[in-house]
């Protein structure tokens, strides 16, 4: 007669426990991280990265991610500094007047930003090729330039160049995860003058992925020569980067989001094959067409495309264009969706029917139909939330449904090892 009791009553005591549950869970749960853990993997399965997560109107979230449909879509133009066959210019490999040349004819062909992937470093370089060199760099609006960096047993004083383009450590949430750096392994590298920026081409004592875009040096955060473009293009300082790891790097506070991991690297969701319109260094002497308006942002990129490079920079080379691609594609207007929730009585109706259904699952006699009615009911929860979420534009209480489930299944747990009754 006691069991019979027991297994009537037993529906009633797994309905009042799950209806406790949720309903504590809907009061506390709005802007908590396990509701926004919720949302954001939601999301994430219907926008690609970079997303943003912020509270919302009327205990809901505010979605905000890139929107296609405004970016510009034009290519980035490149400069190849090839193997020059024709003997276009005075010395091979090309000395600092060589590329002093270059890039006058690119400022006179409308570049007002430029930036070089090409390492400036030369065993005895002429004093008056490097001034001649450093002016042609300073006629541009904005100049970026890179090097290699690594991590020895002696540190060298960061370079201005790289201290200009770097913000300070403590900046940075989450900052531990980043690779330590404190020295160039190329000596006597050429950064540009007072007014360049500088990123790192790679980093030597890291695996050469190609997707690290930023490094410890001291008490600093430098950045990668992709991600010092990308500034470029976004007219952005780096006091204004705003850097949170294993989420996102902000160009400003409210501007365009590159996705990264904990690490610093790229998220590879975000690859895309970039558009490169690349015109070698020797066609600009005689070239008469802009390569880009006077008005453009973008800057335009030299390339070192030389066969006697090292082999270490030709992968450089090879992985830029597909990683500033990826970035630049990242740089697009950020769109806001607000997500509110339900409303009152309709989060109850449907946390009610949850409830109802976990009470008649978890109190089935047999153990096999008791957990199928449990993954039916849990399934179909799930359906409910995505669905809303996909064709309403409104958040149910998920986390508040999950924790009815969860007390439904710890009390299913329960009665399994008891046995049958």
């Amino acid at each position: 007669m006691s069991e019979r009791r027991n297994r009537d009553s037993a529906p009633w005591l797994v309905l009042g426990l799950t209806i406790a549950a949720a309903m504590t869970v809907w009061w506390l749960s709005p802007g908590s991280a396990i509701d926004r853990a919720l949302f954001t993997w939601v999301a994430r399965g219907f926008y690609n990265p970079p997303v943003q997560i912020d509270p919302g109107p009327d205990r809901g979230w505010l979605l905000s991610f890139a929107d296609g449909r405004n970016a510009r879509r034009d290519p980035f133009v490149s400069i190849s500094l090839g193997d020059d066959p024709q003997g276009i210019f005075q010395e091979s490999p090309q000395s600092p007047v060589d590329l002093a040349v270059v890039f006058s004819n690119t400022h006179r062909l409308g570049a007002r930003h430029a930036a070089s992937a090409v390492v400036l470093a030369w065993d005895d370089p002429d004093a008056v090729g490097i001034a001649a060199l450093e002016q042609s760099m300073d006629a541009f609006d904005s100049i970026t330039t890179c090097a290699p960096v690594t991590r020895g047993a002696v540190p060298q004083p960061m370079p201005p160049a790289f201290r200009r383009s770097s913000l300070d450590a403590s900046t940075v949430a989450g900052g531990g995860g980043l690779p330590v750096v404190n020295r160039l392994p190329v000596p006597d590298v050429f950064l540009g003058g007072d007014r360049s920026f500088a990123g790192f081409q790679r980093i030597e004592s890291e695996p050469d992925d190609g997707r690290h875009l930023l490094a410890i040096w001291g008490d600093r955060v430098i950045p990668s020569f992709a991600l010092v473009v990308a500034m470029q293009q976004a007219g952005v300082q780096p006091s204004e980067l705003v850097v949170r790891l294993g989420k996102s790097i902000g160009l400003g506070a409210d501007g365009p989001l590159i996705p990264i991991d904990g690490a610093g690297r790229l998220d590879p969701r975000v690859a895309s094959p970039p558009s490169v319109q690349r015109i070698a260094a020797e066609e600009l002497i005689d070239r008469r067409e802009l390569i880009v308006e006077t008005t453009d942002a973008r800057a335009v990129v030299l390339y070192d495309d030389r066969s006697i490079a090292e082999p270490a920079t030709r992968r450089f080379s090879e992985q830029l264009s597909g990683t500033l691609g990826a970035i630049l594609a990242t740089c697009e207007p950020m769109r806001a969706k607000p997500y509110p929730a339900s409303g009152i009585a309709i989060d109850w109706l449907l946390l009610g029917a949850l409830c109802l259904g976990l009470a008649a699952g978890s109190t089935s006699r047999s153990s096999f139909a008791g957990g199928v009615s449990l993954l039916v009911v849990s399934a179909g929860w799930a359906a409910l939330v995505i669905c809303a979420f996909a064709l309403l534009d409104c958040w149910l209480p998920a986390s508040a449904g999950i924790s009815a489930i969860a007390v439904a299944l710890a009390y299913r747990t329960v009665i399994t090892r008891r046995g049958p009754s």
